[in-house]
């Protein structure tokens, strides 16, 4: 499964699991390179949590599909 097929929050845990994610961490860092993402802005410290539930959101508004 790839990052564009993924539309509803639910397909996230199958999308992790097809490319053998398992840490919050290793999930932010895998859409962080699938997004193309360079830099992200915070208030403060992130959670790797808050960082996953964050790119997860900016993943299904789907704008960074126009880089493409």
């Amino acid at each position: 499964m790839k990052l564009h097929d993924v539309v509803t929050a639910e397909q996230f845990s199958e999308y992790y699991a097809s490319n053998n994610l398992r840490t919050a961490e290793e999930k932010v860092s895998y859409l962080t390179k699938a997004m193309k993402i360079r830099a992200t802005r915070s208030h403060g410290r992130e959670t790797p949590e808050e960082a996953l539930a964050g790119l997860e959101e900016l993943a299904l508004l789907g704008f960074w599909r126009a880089s493409w």
